[in-house]
């Protein structure tokens, strides 16, 4: 993951702030991946310290008493967090000059927890830093927003997770890092999780049938998806089903080692994978995901039957 990110503009600028003793007192740090947010968190407060390697150790074990981390890993965060910041915020670091404070998943935090650290982030005391971690800007406060500087993880091109994937998998087979890759849609974790997890086939089952689905399957189809949850995961995998079945229609060799076999053209498929990218942007953005699926599945049959006639 460190490999990862210490090519972004977002790492770079950090190390060039420390670098040059410019240092910001508070960041927002941005990253779509929920999955690796905190481990992203934990190697972005190693470039606040220089990346000193004993600070840096302790840091990703996260008990390095000058790098405090909030809230407990797998609690969301609440008011009681914020308090304790400003309690520990007035205590001088042990170490050294800097104090940094750590808060994960900042998107899920409420209004007063918000407020609460308002004072605090900005006129914070001296030598004290703030590094927010959040998927998203817009549940965070204007006011908060406004005494942050940016840091933004973009999405990953899949020869970059697949290049991750070989370092922390190389036991793995070559096929399904690549097929992984492909369907993580830029996010390390789901990359991960399509690679070591046990959803993957159930993933690749639902999205074939979803292919080639009828218009009289489609709303028993929808409702069994939604109630297998994992909305983005989905979407991902249908689109390399069709990008798969894309490649087999332009005589090229599929990703997968078994792909969908369908009735669908070369422009139907085209049209599929658009219909999916505007339907990721609805989802991200709360549309009811059940409706969105198979207004989407309904949309992608109607394509198939236009180009077949």
């Amino acid at each position: 993951m460190r490999e990862l990110l210490q090519k972004t503009l977002a790492y770079r600028m950090i190390e060039g702030k420390v670098e040059s003793g410019r240092r910001g007192h508070a960041y927002l740090l941005l990253s779509e991946d929920e999955g690796t947010l905190r481990k992203t968190l934990r190697i972005f407060a190693s470039a606040l310290y220089c990346g000193d390697k004993r600070k840096s150790a302790l840091i990703e074990r996260e008990c390095f008493s000058d790098c405090l981390f909030f809230p407990e890993e797998g609690k969301k965060p609440s008011v009681e967090d914020a308090g304790r910041i400003l309690d520990e915020s007035i205590v001088r670091p042990i170490e050294g000059d800097v104090k940094l404070f750590v808060f994960d998943k900042f998107h899920l935090a409420n209004a007063p927890t918000q407020n609460k650290l308002l004072k605090v982030l900005e006129e914070p005391p001296e030598g004290v830093c703030f590094l927010l971690g959040a998927t998203s800007a817009y549940p965070v406060l204007p006011t908060i927003l406004s005494r942050v500087e940016k840091l933004e993880i973009p999405l990953f091109s899949e020869s970059e997770i697949e290049a991750y994937l070989t370092r922390d998998y190389p036991q793995t087979e070559k096929e399904k890092r690549h097929a992984a890759a492909a369907a993580a849609g830029g996010l390390p974790s789901r990359a991960e999780e399509f690679l070591t997890g046990g959803d993957f086939e159930t993933l690749l089952s639902l999205a074939f049938r979803a292919l080639n689905a009828e218009p009289a399957e489609l709303p028993a189809l929808s409702a069994e998806i939604e109630q297998f949850g994992k909305k983005e995961d989905f979407l991902s995998v249908f689109k390399l089903v069709c990008r798969d079945a894309l490649m087999r229609t332009l005589g090229k060799p599929p990703l997968l080692e078994r792909s969908a076999k369908t009735a669908h053209t070369k422009e139907s498929l085209v049209a599929a994978i658009d219909l999916l990218s505007d339907t990721e942007g609805k989802v991200k953005f709360n549309a009811n995901y059940r409706q969105a699926v198979e207004i989407l599945l309904a949309a992608i049959y109607k394509e198939k039957k236009k180009w077949l006639k």
